[in-house]
């Protein structure tokens, strides 16, 4: 989700800060906001009832079982087949329709994990991987350039939900790699 606005980048001003990367300090570390950013959402996720089981101490990394029942994830997974129809075949995806109701629950579900508002979610994107190789390469899911368009349109992204809609069987891959933190989560439908 992303939230907050990005103030304009004009040549000859000082560097402008955007959610604690300084300008000509992103490729330094992606990985860092400051202090005080991560700590509000580091609150809002740990909160009085935390919404899930907290997977590491240092950053807000969460999982949450059962966020979608195995009927609803094979409705969104037909829906996204629906969607996608007109993709390449090595790695699918498909924004998800807002205006389906199942698509709006789940975004209210994923907002009230969040402690935050529906409206600043992204849409849902559903990508399917095919083949062993497939996947994303490593990245960090923030906008590092303060001179990207996309960050004065929707601000900087703040936190990243992942939901998976099938069971992957073992030693197949599949995993979500934090390599910094020394974790893997393992696909299960619903999580």
């Amino acid at each position: 989700s992303r939230a907050g606005a990005a103030a304009a980048v004009a040549p000859g001003l000082p560097p402008v800060e955007v959610y604690g990367v300084p300008a000509g300090l992103a490729e330094r570390s992606a990985l860092w906001a400051k202090p005080e950013v991560a700590s509000a959402l580091w609150a809002k996720l740990q909160g009085p009832s935390p919404p899930g089981r907290c997977l590491h101490e240092g950053l807000p990394l969460c999982a949450l079982d059962n966020l979608v029942s195995a009927a609803e994830a094979a409705v969104l997974l037909a829906i996204a087949a629906f969607e996608a129809g007109r993709l390449a075949a090595k790695r699918q995806a498909a924004d998800l329709p807002e205006g389906h109701p199942l698509v709006r629950r789940i975004r209210q579900r994923v907002a009230d994990a969040f402690g935050m508002s529906a409206a600043l979610l992204e849409p849902l994107r559903l990508v399917r991987y095919s083949k062993r190789a497939d996947g994303f390469e490593r990245h960090v899911d923030w906008t590092v350039d303060v001179h990207d368009p996309q960050l004065g349109l929707l601000g900087q992204r703040i936190a990243t939900g992942l939901l998976y809609l099938t069971d992957i069987p073992e030693d197949v891959g599949g995993e979500t790699d934090f390599p910094r933190l020394g974790l893997s989560v393992k696909p299960s439908v619903g999580r």
